[in-house]
């Protein structure tokens, strides 16, 4: 199915062929507006007026002391915020004295196995630690002695339970950003948590201010806050001549609350993104309708000759597809019709195409067995095309690769699984245990 490849052929016919299709009059295009309101209805659209207010809003009049800033750098770096932990991979050896660990310490420094030393020298099996913070490794002092070193190096480390021989495999060493690096995310967080703090004095001024029966122009002046306004925009947020409003796409939350208000009313104050707040006052609906003739002339009458076009280059691919059942060929066709009419070839596989032979094309002609002409749309939709399947060529017999024998044994498992389930529920009637779901809908903690 998959390699199977199709030689065709086809006879492609131009709009041109179509000829002149007249002038339409103005009944024609309100009928034809009444008979295409899909392409016709214009959306409903909303005026309205917004108020809102974010931190970024406010974080510019914010201003924050070189002291606090100071402040914030040692918090961080006392709570490890600024950077990753340094680490260390170690192995150690328990000696018995001093003496036991330098020898042990000699040879881990020149690289021996860990546990050949523990074994010709009778200690206790090597212990590891894996990229472990300075608290993960229980004896202070060898963590001490550890974090002290490089990777590569080794030591005799007093401990607090007797000596060790200590290799540190591996160690990162973080570089902590300093004061001067910190300083612009600093005052951004300082800024940020400031701003965030006067949005709520501002919504507590903006609040007050509507209680008192103000209006939303009124409380946003009483509050210091911009007011916005907004023409008629569709709920997409553009008007009807393609413009944009930008300034909403970030916060889908207030075109949704616009489209779900009546007329004239103010919204409650409601949040949008992450930590903002509006509201809006919908001034005016325009709904949706299908468009007056007078309204886009223009654009009806374009639509008008794109569809009469269509349909009289229908009547000439219906009667080519006539004259190959007939026994004409498609070249023959297309010397009778001439300019506009040419015919081409290709062979192709289930998912290719190649110019004017389209995905759709293609797809039809996968779907027909050879000499069986078929009409199609071109690579521009609307050139049209009459096409003939010449020969179904099969794949060459070789065996499925991996892959693909694991995707088709996926597949036959899932049909298998089907057939199953549908043989069973053709098979048994299906009974409802009222107890069991009423369990596990949470209806009832009564075991059944």
């Amino acid at each position: 199915f998959a390699g199977e490849r199709r030689a065709m052929r086809a006879l492609f016919l131009a709009p041109s062929l179509a000829g002149d299709v007249g002038d339409p009059s103005d009944d024609e295009l309100r009928a034809f507006i009444a008979d295409n309101p899909q392409a016709f209805t214009r959306p409903e659209q909303r005026r309205f007026t917004l108020v809102r207010v974010a931190p970024e809003d406010l974080i510019a009049d914010v201003d924050v002391s070189e002291d606090d800033l100071r402040q914030l750098y040692d918090i961080q770096l006392e709570n490890g915020e600024l950077a990753d932990p340094p680490t260390r991979s170690v192995v150690q050896l328990a000696a018995n004295d001093e003496a036991g660990a330098q020898a042990a310490a000699a040879r881990l420094t020149a690289g021996e196995n860990p546990e050949t030393i523990a074994a010709e020298l009778g200690l206790a099996p090597p212990v590891t630690f894996e990229a472990a913070e300075a608290f993960e490794i229980p004896d202070q002092q060898v963590s001490a002695a550890a974090f002290a070193m490089r990777a590569g190096e080794a030591r005799a480390v007093d401990g607090a339970l007797g000596w060790r021989a200590v290799r540190v495999e591996a160690a990162t060493d973080p570089v902590v950003p300093s004061f001067e690096d910190r300083r612009d995310d600093l005052r951004a967080d300082l800024a940020g948590d400031e701003a965030e703090a006067r949005v709520f004095d501002v919504l507590a001024a903006f609040e007050e201010a509507r209680a008192s029966g103000a209006s939303l122009e009124e409380s946003a002046a009483a509050a210091q806050l911009p007011v916005e306004r907004f023409d008629f925009i569709t709920q997409q947020g553009f008007s009807l001549d393609g413009e944009a409003a930008m300034t909403l796409f970030a916060a889908p939350e207030i075109l949704e609350q616009v489209f779900t208000l009546p007329e004239s009313f103010a919204g409650d104050l409601s949040n949008f993104g992450e930590d903002g707040y509006f509201a809006v006052r919908v001034d005016a609906i325009d709904p949706s309708r299908l468009i007056a003739l007078e309204e886009e002339r223009d654009q009806v009458e374009a639509f008008w000759r794109l569809r009469a076009v269509d349909d009289q280059l229908q009547a000439r691919v219906d009667d080519a597809v006539a004259r190959v059942r007939a026994g004409e060929t498609l070249d023959a066709i297309a010397e009778t019709i001439g300019a506009g009419a040419r015919v081409e070839t290709t062979t192709l596989g289930r998912n290719e195409t190649a110019g004017p032979f389209a995905r759709n094309l293609v797809g039809q002609a996968f779907t027909l067995p050879a000499g069986e002409p078929f009409a199609a749309r071109a690579e521009d939709q609307r050139t049209r095309a009459v096409v003939l399947v010449e020969e179904v060529i099969a794949p060459p017999a070789q065996p499925l690769d991996a892959e693909a024998r694991a995707e088709l044994a996926d597949a036959l498992r899932g049909d298998f699984a089907r057939g199953v389930e549908t043989a069973l529920l053709n098979a048994y009637e299906v009974q409802i245990d009222p107890r069991l779901r009423d369990l596990a809908l949470g209806r009832t903690t009564e075991t059944p």
